[in-house]
């Protein structure tokens, strides 16, 4: 503003009050510095209520090659171009970062003994939000519509989420309880490309437990990084409770046999992940089945290491003294392609007021590197 503008009266063409001018503009001033000061405290405060939900974030990464790059990694090429000062295209024509986001969300209503499912659902909400390290967010145990509309309403404008319709089947409820719902969905920062769910054949016993009622299965979406680099996500849960081996492992069967469906062996890359509902210690074939096809985030050691406990974490709020730890959440992904893990991380996020974790499993990321493979002549 131009100081001559600056000198004009306050009030125009009354002649009256021409004399009180220079007060009237003193009381002005004030009274519009008055104002101002409390509309910016007002923002700051709405700013403040409005901002992440979280606040408290444990990584565990135990052991060297989780906590450096490993040898011949995407990240050593970066960092070898850094050194050369080649940084204005530090990111190879064929390749691309990839990450992903997997937890087991707690999501039955409260009179299944779940606690604080509407604070913990939003806090997750608000965490997506404003998360910029993952493409992709793998949501299972999400049983509930109104707990979907929550995220779908709490996610930025431009980012992508499935619906309960996309991956249940016809008849899922979802608004009294979980009955015949999948409780899976996706969220992703790029566009979700043919959706679609895959049904288990097998359930829980209708005369044993509840799990005859839920209609697991797999969520499948595919997403273009680029030319190259079609990917195919996979969201799953198995069937619950220890005695329920037989279920999973007819659960897993299916699955396996999905992936060597034409369409999907034809994408470029491939990225499964989910609550399982076993541990590498019991004794059981799912995971051996699953690892015929796939390649485990996790190695051989760690699927034994107590740090990388997902159901049952100390550092988790809902872990009851004594608890035992389970690993029952993994990521996995196809072996060869061009698909290679850079790194696997456990999350615990809690709410910020609250300070509770998101769900009673941990959260998990992986970080990939996609390069484009060429046919050799």
């Amino acid at each position: 503003m131009s100081r001559e503008t600056d000198q004009l009266p306050l009030f125009e063409g009354d002649e009256e009050i021409s004399h009180r001018t220079p007060k009237v503009k003193w009381f002005a001033c004030v009274g519009i510095t008055v104002v101002g000061t409390l509309a910016l405290f007002i923002a700051i405060g709405v700013s403040y209520n409005m901002s992440l939900d979280i606040h408290n974030t444990t990584t565990i990464m135990p052991g060297q090659d989780r906590t450096s790059p490993r040898p011949g990694s995407f990240q050593d090429r970066l960092n070898l171009m850094a050194l050369s000062g080649n940084v204005s295209n530090p990111i190879p024509a064929d390749s691309v970062p990839f990450s992903v986001f997997s937890l087991m969300v707690w999501g039955s209503p409260g009179s299944f003994g779940v606690e604080d499912k509407e604070t913990r659902i939003a806090a997750l909400g608000a965490w997506i939000a404003q998360d910029k390290e993952h493409d992709v967010w793998l949501l299972n145990d999400l049983w509930m519509r109104p707990d979907h509309d929550i995220i779908k309403m709490l996610i930025p404008k431009g980012y992508h989420m499935t619906s309960v319709e996309d991956l249940s089947a016809p008849t899922c409820d979802g608004m009294a309880a979980p009955e015949f719902c999948s409780g899976l969905a996706i969220v992703s920062r790029h566009p979700l490309n043919n959706v679609k769910f895959f049904g288990f054949s097998n359930h829980g016993d209708a005369f044993w437990d509840y799990e005859y009622f839920l209609r697991r299965g797999l969520g499948v979406a595919t997403i273009e990084m680029g030319p190259g680099h079609t990917v195919v996500i996979i969201v799953t849960s198995l069937a619950s409770i220890d005695y329920n081996f037989w279920y999973r492992e007819h659960q897993v069967a299916e699955l396996v046999t999905y992936l060597s469906d034409t369409v999907v062996k034809a994408a470029d890359h491939l990225i499964l992940a989910g609550d399982f509902n076993v541990d590498p210690r019991d004794n059981e074939d799912t995971l051996k089945s699953v690892g015929t096809a796939l390649t485990n985030t996790l190695t051989d050691a760690e699927a034994v290491d107590p740090s990388f406990v997902t159901l049952g974490n100390k550092a988790n709020t809902y872990t009851e003294h004594g608890q035992a730890g389970k690993i029952y959440d993994y990521i996995w992904f196809r072996p060869g392609g061009g698909t290679s893990l850079e790194s696997y991380t456990l999350m615990d996020l809690r709410t910020k007021k609250e300070e509770l974790s998101l769900s009673d499993h941990m959260g998990q990321s992986a970080k990939f590197t996609l390069t484009k493979q060429y046919e050799s002549n």
